[in-house]
């Protein structure tokens, strides 16, 4: 093919090229813009405690809630007793809470699992409980890990396909710098992003 073909080739093609050219190149772009940060920036170094609050059919249910706190690198549940409402036959009822539940992500591993702890069968409001089920283990409550990875739980538009619009959905993860590690789901009752940061496992592990 001589010179002057080619260029009448390219000439009536032009449309069609950069229809398939420029798709397959955001794609690079994408892909190029996604690895970099897991070459660059260091891997976390910090595992990290989230809690879940689901009203499991089998789960344990209170007359109040748990918050969870930090204490000198302990971790305690302070339990808060709810109003009571009168009811229609005059007798009075408390609002019922499921007790939240707790999970130990390996951020070496990028692993999920369950925490057991025991919760009083009549805590008193204001009762400080201690979690035993992290014996052995100092968290920090800081946002941000000693190594400079943060929780985040955000809600946002996902994509599909060459950046088509794909709706909204939760996204819990760790991520520092771009590089990011996807907190997965315990079952498939608790969907993806519905943790609740506790805190950082500053020493010791599960």
């Amino acid at each position: 093919m001589d010179d002057s073909a080619k260029h009448t080739f390219l000439a009536r093609n032009l449309t069609l090229i950069v229809g398939v050219s420029l798709p397959l190149l955001l794609v690079l772009l994408f892909w190029v813009a996604m690895i970099i940060p897991r070459l660059t920036v260091e891997a976390p170094q910090y595992d990290l405690v989230l809690s879940s609050q689901f009203y499991y059919p089998e789960g344990r249910q209170l007359n109040g809630s748990l918050d969870f706190q930090v204490e000198d690198g302990q971790l305690f549940a302070r339990f808060n007793e709810s109003p009571v409402y009168p009811r229609a036959n005059g007798d009075i009822q408390a609002v019922a809470i499921p007790v939240p539940r707790l999970y130990y992500f390996a951020s070496a591993s990028g692993s999920l699992r369950e925490i057991e702890y025991a919760i009083p069968e009549a805590p008193r409001d204001g009762e400080l409980i201690p979690v035993t089920g992290l014996s052995g283990a100092v968290l920090a409550r800081e946002n941000q890990a000693p190594d400079g990875y943060r929780f985040d739980n955000s809600y946002h538009g996902s994509r599909g396909f060459l950046f088509l619009f794909d709706g909204y959905r939760y996204s819990a993860k760790i991520e520092k710098d771009g590089r990011a590690v996807k907190i997965p789901s315990i079952d498939q009752n608790n969907a993806y992003g519905s943790y609740s940061f506790v805190g950082w496992v500053e020493q010791g592990s599960l």
